[in-house]
């Protein structure tokens, strides 16, 4: 009888830890406001500075999942360097995870290999010596951010922020709310890169490598700003606010919504709608205060609507298609 039980809890061990795994997989949407990210695609910032980027790369380090009621999981060893042109999808592996209730992450490279030598790495290794470089010498360790573009209203300013510094190493913490689909975990993120630039006045030319001035103020902008997930529900976002919209009816059986803003039909709006994957669902612009919005044929599930004024985002609700 004891032998019996024990074989029993041992399989009951081996299904759940096999059959509780979840693939998860990361993914950035770079962007420009509203606007899908390109290299010299002209932007303001919030103070109404027009700039372009030439080159957008960083790190991100100790990536943690926080998920079933609080647990913690760190994604060991693993270090991306994004590209900004480029897709960014990574799988960080299989986990024993069925709700993801949040993602940590910091910008830059950890302490402990900051200041490492890079030719210790192999070649295709992140933290391997890259053209353009990404590090900036043994004492100050890696560009945790490189950031270079063009600014002005002629577009004739040279900028150059890279950013370093263990002291600089931050923490992000963004809400995921997203659950195990025939075991895969989808972890999208938005990745705004107006929000880099905010206060930073790109006419000015301002060059500076190093761990103060241009480049605390950039890393501050990536933590606190650039980031946000695209899965979080809607009442999490723009939070202590009015969402300026009405969208009826609220779940929808047949796929079609009315929406009415309560901008007027003269201001400069865009509305975007993402799915629960963060994938762009449809984008278009709007000059009246009211329309039809069609989505039937979609699969089933959430849905987020966002209006952006002038580029910025001004509201953003969740809807359900049933």
């Amino acid at each position: 009888m004891t032998i019996k039980y024990i074989l029993l809890v041992c399989c009951v061990l081996l299904t759940s830890s096999v059959f509780g795994q979840s693939q998860v997989l990361f993914n950035i949407h770079h962007k420009l406001a509203s606007e899908q990210f390109e290299l010299e695609k002209i932007a303001d910032n919030n103070i109404n500075t027009p700039f372009q980027l030439t080159r957008l790369e960083y790190y991100i380090s100790e990536i943690s999942l926080i998920h079933d009621g609080g647990q913690e999981t760190l994604v060991s060893d693993l270090y991306i360097l994004v590209n900004a042109s480029d897709a960014t999808n990574i799988d960080l592996g299989a986990f024993n995870i069925a709700n993801l209730e949040k993602i940590k992450f910091h910008i830059g490279v950890d302490p402990g290999h900051n200041n490492a030598d890079p030719a210790s790495y192999k070649d295709d290794h992140p933290l391997a010596p890259k053209d353009p470089a990404m590090h900036w010498g043994w004492a100050s360790g890696y560009n945790f951010i490189a950031l270079e573009g063009l600014g002005g209203q002629d577009q004739d300013k040279i900028f150059q922020i890279h950013a370093l510094g263990n002291e600089n190493y931050h923490e992000i913490v963004l809400n995921t709310e997203t659950s195990a689909v025939n075991g895969q975990i989808s972890v999208d993120i938005n990745a705004d890169y107006t929000r880099a630039l905010e206060d930073l006045d790109a006419s000015t030319g301002m060059i500076y490598h190093g761990t103060a001035k241009f480049a605390k103020d950039l890393i501050s902008n990536f933590k606190d700003m650039v980031f946000s997930s695209a899965t979080v529900p809607a009442s999490n976002l723009g939070a202590g606010k009015e969402v300026p919209m009405v969208i009826y009816p609220n779940p929808s059986l047949d796929g079609i919504v009315h929406l009415r803003t309560h901008f007027l039909p003269t201001e400069s709006l865009k509305l975007m709608i993402i799915d629960q994957k963060g994938q762009n669902v449809l984008e278009l612009d709007l000059n009246i205060f009211s329309a039809d919005i069609n989505l039937n044929g979609r699969p089933a599930g959430p849905y987020f609507i966002s209006i952006y004024k002038d580029g910025k985002l001004s509201g953003t609700k969740k809807i359900m298609l049933n």
